[in-house]
């Protein structure tokens, strides 16, 4: 069921925000889901519109990484530039 979840948030992937992208990656992390085809669709997405992240969009993509332990290093690089940006 999770699975067939994953495959149809991917197909509308390019409708959700940045909140949306967020908690998603949130959801399947929470539930410890390491789903890796969602996960590069989300990070990828996430990239692209990552200047309109919230810290606490930011936050929660770097804990549903970690909590997968998952390695995104372009990801992680645009989420720490984007961190800094905002602390300054």
């Amino acid at each position: 069921l999770l699975g067939a979840m994953a495959a149809r948030v991917i197909a509308k992937i390019e409708g959700l925000d940045e909140l949306g992208l967020a908690n998603t990656a949130w959801a399947f992390a929470k539930l410890e889901l390491e789903n890796f085809s969602l996960f590069e669709a989300v990070g990828c997405h996430a990239q692209q519109r990552i200047a309109n992240f919230t810290t606490q969009n930011l936050a929660n993509m770097v804990w549903s990484l970690a909590r997968l332990g998952l390695v995104q290093r372009s990801l992680l690089s645009s989420i720490q530039e984007q961190a800094l940006r905002k602390m300054s």
